[in-house]
């Protein structure tokens, strides 16, 4: 018998929410997304992320090339604050984090 696993998964796009109906029915499945008031650039929110999984799928990017060229700091946070912030706090706690990339990086 194979143990549940607690997966976090950032971002509930279209990715997310494929991973989500998947991989729920045989793991525990928590979604953190911006839409439910989770700002996971800050490392303290991500800590308390990543404490409570045992495993972070980061789905969540700004993967609108022309918004990216707009909203410069907005893809930043995306696609480079919120990745290291996972990551650090994922390597002090041993949780293991999986990182989808968007092909635009700004």
């Amino acid at each position: 018998m194979s143990r549940r696993l607690r997966i976090g998964i950032v971002g509930d796009g279209q990715l997310g929410h494929v991973l989500k109906e998947e991989l729920r029915l045989q793991h525990r499945v928590h979604v953190y997304s911006r839409s439910d008031g989770f700002d996971l650039s800050y490392p303290l929110t991500a800590v308390g992320v990543v404490n409570a999984n045992d495993v972070i799928i980061n789905c969540a990017a700004m993967t609108d090339v022309d918004a990216c060229e707009t909203a410069r700091q907005e893809a930043v946070n995306a696609n480079t604050v919120l990745p290291v912030v996972l990551a650090d706090a994922c390597s002090s706690t041993g949780t293991k984090l999986v990182h989808f990339s968007t092909d635009y990086v700004s």
